[in-house]
């Protein structure tokens, strides 16, 4: 399992660093190191980038608000950087998630499917292997239907 942690960090870090250029390969080596040195589950993961993402409202308003223009983003990088942290985080969380990486998962979602397509397939064997009650041929042309029963009809009111 840590082969293939340390496959998907490296892998990470590079999705970003394709996607963000230097910081993204910055805050996408951070995230992976992080990650394989602490090895937080991946739950403490998406807690963090849910912190990250609601400190940025609070670090645009902290910087001062400023007229939208050409500008606006230069002046606001700490927000810009909070919300590329946050989406890392949760990336990644993701990622630890969906490839059953994640310490804490018991079993992974594609675990999970492969489960339950497996057993799908097992009770439709077994169905198919199994033989059925005989089919009941009903009268015959010539024979009269049975009598109804009367044990299993309810006794006479008093």
């Amino acid at each position: 399992m840590r082969n293939g942690r340390l496959a998907l960090s490296v892998a990470f870090a590079a999705l970003a660093w394709l996607v963000a250029g230097r910081i993204g390969l910055l805050v996408g080596a951070a995230v992976a190191l992080a990650s394989l040195l602490l090895r937080p589950p991946a739950s403490a993961l998406w807690v963090g980038g849910v912190l990250a993402m609601a400190a940025a409202p609070v670090a645009l308003i902290a910087e001062g608000l400023s007229a939208i223009g050409p500008g606006f983003a230069r002046a606001h990088l700490t927000a810009h950087a909070l919300v590329g942290l946050s989406l890392a985080l949760v990336s990644f969380a993701a990622l630890l998630e969906l490839t059953g990486l994640d310490r804490t998962a018991a079993v992974a979602p594609s675990e999970q499917l492969r489960r339950g397509v497996s057993e799908l397939r097992e009770r439709v064997r077994r169905a198919r292997a199994a033989p059925g009650p005989e089919p009941d041929p009903g009268p015959s042309s010539g024979e009269a239907p049975p009598p109804p029963s009367t044990a299993s009809s309810p006794p006479p009111p008093d």
